[in-house]
């Protein structure tokens, strides 16, 4: 049975509510994002260690995504908790070039570092594998694994992206190759309508399962955001998937 980690959320009482579900057994951990838990504790908003150490104390596992792949979208606006964390270095927010990518990566590995979570490797969400933006997601991802083999990897695409066919296949041979002991997937334009979701691009779902199935042949396999997408991801090979 594939285990659930709750995603991180600003409504007051999360933090309690997951807390209270891994104890329970209905949850095997949680995923914090600079988004939703804030690095100083603010009224009713406890900081990123306090939540972390809760989880862990009822034997959760825990999660540090920066999200960069959501930072990195021009919709994204509520950024009043991620600002504080000052992931980005002077070369300025982005991935596109080496002094940007080492800045952050060096930034985001100090911080998982000092919560005591797996290293995990920021990336961008991709629309194409044979984008500029592909090639630096690749380099952000062999600059990780030069400062640490045992990083953590992520991998965030649009259905185009998973819909890229041997391209996409191709790409994902790639990253396979930097043997990262688990990577994170996101798909992150999936359309939800009261509660199932929208599985009518074959093509990106089929494209998003081969890959899940590609990487947990040497991978551990986590499907963020996925509730019920998670389930063909499961069947293909992943042992967990984030809800909320």
């Amino acid at each position: 049975m594939a285990g659930v980690l709750i995603h991180d959320g600003r409504r007051i009482g999360h933090r309690s509510w997951t807390v209270s579900a891994v104890d329970q057994g209905f949850a095997a951990g949680a995923v914090l994002t600079p988004f939703s838990t804030p690095r100083i504790s603010q009224p009713r908003h406890p900081n990123a260690r306090e939540v972390a150490d809760d989880v862990r104390s009822v034997g959760g596992e825990v999660l540090f995504d920066v999200m960069t792949h959501a930072r990195q979208l021009p919709t994204t606006n509520k950024t009043d908790f991620y600002d504080e964390w000052e992931l980005w270095g002077n070369s300025g927010r982005g991935l596109a070039t080496p002094a940007m990518r080492l800045e952050h990566v060096e930034r985001v590995f100090r911080y998982q570092g000092s919560l005591g979570v797996p290293l995990l490797t920021p990336t961008l969400a991709l629309t194409s594998p044979t984008s500029p933006e592909a090639n630096h997601v690749l380099e952000t991802a062999s600059l990780a694994r030069g400062l640490d083999a045992g990083a953590w990897q992520s991998l965030a695409g649009t259905h185009s992206f998973w819909a890229s066919g041997p391209e996409l296949d191709a790409f994902v041979g790639t990253l396979a190759g930097l043997r990262a002991p688990a990577w994170v997937l996101t798909l992150t334009n999936l359309v939800v309508t009261d509660g199932v979701p929208d599985f009518g691009n074959s093509e990106a779902h089929l494209g998003f399962v081969r890959t899940v199935h590609s990487l947990s042949l040497r991978s551990r396999v986590i499907i963020a955001h996925a509730d019920y997408m998670g389930l063909p991801a499961v069947a293909a090979g992943a042992d967990t998937v984030g809800s909320g």
